[in-house]
């Protein structure tokens, strides 16, 4: 009986995420794409903590709103990518003798994800050396600039104080630009921010369970190589990690306030909806 709740749960929101993508107007193919990855993504959760699904199925149906779902990545190959590296995740998580294997492979495609996602690379291993933060002509030549220019203090120390550590700063504004609250609610809508920070609370109190380090270090690894890229775009660089971000945001669910979660839903409806 719990089986086929599940189900349909599941098959309700695939439905009304392959009826959002319609709405958006995307091509049919990337519509179907993208409600599979959604029902992929809820298979892997119940899989992985089965427990999250005693939610009210309101709130796991409000997930196929998640503008995440209906965006349209350049590459189609990714949506391959995002389903295996959820696989060996789960094949971690359900067989734990051979986890650190499936962990490590799972990462691996994750992190190629990442970088074709970033347009950091190429399906094909090619990089691209101008998305990269450290291609910046300005920068570089600011730096030069300043050892030369700076004439108040000896050469020597001038290359200790303007040196290439200054893409440290860029890379840390580009992860706080990715982070900010605009960037956050067009890709996961202003409710889910909400759940999302409980969610992650969660991890980090739990994080000696498997499913939640998973989801630190898919993190840790989406920051960094959003950090790294130069002008990174706020949905190239979370789309691989969506199946994880919704895991955060089914977590943070139990502990939310349920009047203020609706009331955030509906003026996230509104800010969807409303002219920009």
């Amino acid at each position: 009986m719990q089986n086929k709740k599940v189900l349909l749960v599941i098959l309700s929101a695939v439905l009304l995420c392959l009826f959002i993508n319609l709405l958006a107007k995307n091509i049919y193919c990337f519509g179907f794409f993208n409600s599979v990855l959604l029902g992929a993504t809820l298979t892997f959760i119940y899989l992985a903590d089965n427990k999250l699904f005693k939610l009210p199925l309101l709130f796991i149906l409000t997930l196929s709103l998640i503008p995440l779902f209906s965006f349209v990545p350049t590459q189609t190959f990714l949506y391959f990518l995002v389903a295996l590296s959820m696989l060996f995740w789960l094949a971690a998580i359900r067989f734990p003798i051979h986890k650190h294997i499936f962990i490590v492979t799972g990462f691996i495609i994750f992190i190629y994800g990442t970088l074709i996602s970033n347009n950091l690379i190429t399906p094909y291993f090619k990089t691209n050396p101008e998305r990269f933060i450290w291609s910046v002509p300005e920068t570089n030549q600011a730096i030069i600039t300043h050892q030369q220019s700076s004439f108040y203090t000896v050469y020597r120390l001038r290359i200790l104080l303007y040196n290439k550590g200054i893409y440290i700063y860029s890379a840390l504004t580009s992860i706080a630009g990715l982070l900010n609250l605009k960037n956050l609610y067009d890709t996961l809508l202003l409710a889910n921010i909400y759940p999302l920070v409980l969610g992650l609370q969660e991890s980090l109190k739990n994080r000696r369970k498997l499913i939640n380090k998973i989801a630190l270090w898919v993190l840790i690894f989406t920051l960094f190589f959003a950090g790294i890229t130069r002008s990174p775009d706020k949905f190239a660089s979370l789309f691989i990690a969506a199946p994880i971000l919704t895991f955060l945001i089914m977590s943070g669910f139990q502990r939310i306030n349920k009047l203020i979660y609706v009331l955030l839903f509906i003026f996230s409806i509104i800010l969807l909806s409303a002219p920009i």
